[in-house]
């Protein structure tokens, strides 16, 4: 928060060390833009509570999409299922990235946007590649390190799935 009020009146920790040392080169100006663009009308509170109420509605909704159609076969309640066991995973962890934080944080919102891209990647793999690419774009620019994770991932499964066309159904 310090380098978000920084950002919007830098008189405030203008004697700061660590505000200051990210002056010239910041990894968070992606993820700063974002809470800016929200925060700024609504107040830090209200603009914080927006972004998180937004990063845990697309995880569900990607999760939902990703379990029903991974499963169709399924009841409609998989989905909520896939959902709550995510929700659950605390120790189920990529790295030390947990899938999802009770918390608004960058790559929170970059796995937000994966998890919406991976699930219309798998269910409609020849459709809705402008939404896919924006989505992951969105993510780099929120979390440059976990929207490349993200692409590289993407774009190796997209390669596979093209290169085994002939049984996937997926073309170029």
């Amino acid at each position: 928060l310090p380098l978000l009020l920084h950002q919007q009146d830098p008189r405030l920790f203008a004697s700061d060390p660590f505000v200051r040392a990210i002056d010239a080169f910041n990894p968070h100006r992606g993820y700063l833009l974002v809470l800016d663009l929200v925060t700024r009308p609504l107040g830090v509170s209200a603009g914080l509570f927006l972004i998180f109420v937004l990063t845990f509605g697309a995880t569900c909704l990607g999760l939902d999409r990703l379990a029903r159609g991974v499963w169709p076969e399924m009841p409609p309640g998989a989905g909520l299922v896939a959902i709550g066991l995510v929700l659950a995973a605390k120790a189920g962890n990529i790295g030390t990235n947990h899938l999802f934080e009770g918390m608004v944080l960058d790559r929170q919102i970059a796995f937000a946007l994966g998890w919406l891209a991976l699930a219309q990647l798998v269910v409609q793999p020849n459709r809705g590649r402008g939404l896919v690419m924006s989505a992951i774009g969105v993510a780099t620019l929120v979390h440059p390190s976990a929207g490349l994770q993200l692409a590289l991932v993407l774009g190796a499964s997209w390669t596979a799935w093209c290169l085994l066309g002939r049984w996937t159904e997926v073309s170029l």
